[in-house]
């Protein structure tokens, strides 16, 4: 009677590792417009300290962050992005770098005069880590965009 229940649990995490665990691996682990892994270091630009720019001439893509006052719930940010190619309605997805805490998406407003979008937001206040990392993750209809670097910040830090 013991083998027969060790043999049924033996089983029934087969079958939920072979349910769940396909599910599970593909989380966040692939780049939706390259198929390469996330994990892949691609090199980093911190853009509240540092000038984030990528291209040349008209093919040049530029994303500032500035920090434009503090709330009572933390300090307010501005991210502006000025991206070369053809994009409709961008979406900034914040995420945990240094620790997972949920994804938090903005949309861009477009400003006058073409490809250049602006938004303005909080960073939502970790209670763990007063200096925790966020990454910057942009995208359009669904599709990230191509841009050669990860873009990190400290919400309530110093970079």
């Amino acid at each position: 009677m013991r083998h027969a229940a060790v043999v049924i649990v033996i089983l029934g995490l087969l079958v939920a590792l072979m349910v769940f665990g396909p599910g599970y691996l593909e989380q966040d682990t692939l780049n939706q417009t390259s198929g390469s892994p996330d994990w892949i270091e691609l090199p980093e630009c911190r853009p509240l300290v540092e000038s984030c720019r990528w291209g040349s001439g008209e093919d040049q893509g530029e994303i500032t962050l500035e920090r434009i006052g503090d709330s009572p719930s933390g300090p307010e940010l501005r991210l502006t992005l000025n991206y070369p190619g053809a994009v409709t309605s961008p979406l900034l997805i914040l995420k945990g770098e240094s620790m997972y805490m949920g994804e938090y998406p903005l949309r861009l407003q477009r400003l006058a005069g073409g490809q250049r979008f602006r938004v303005t937001f909080t960073p939502p206040f970790c209670s763990t880590d007063p200096h925790m990392t966020w990454r910057a993750e942009l995208s359009d209809d669904g599709d990230r965009l191509a841009i050669p670097f990860r873009i990190l910040f400290q919400g309530h830090g110093q970079s």
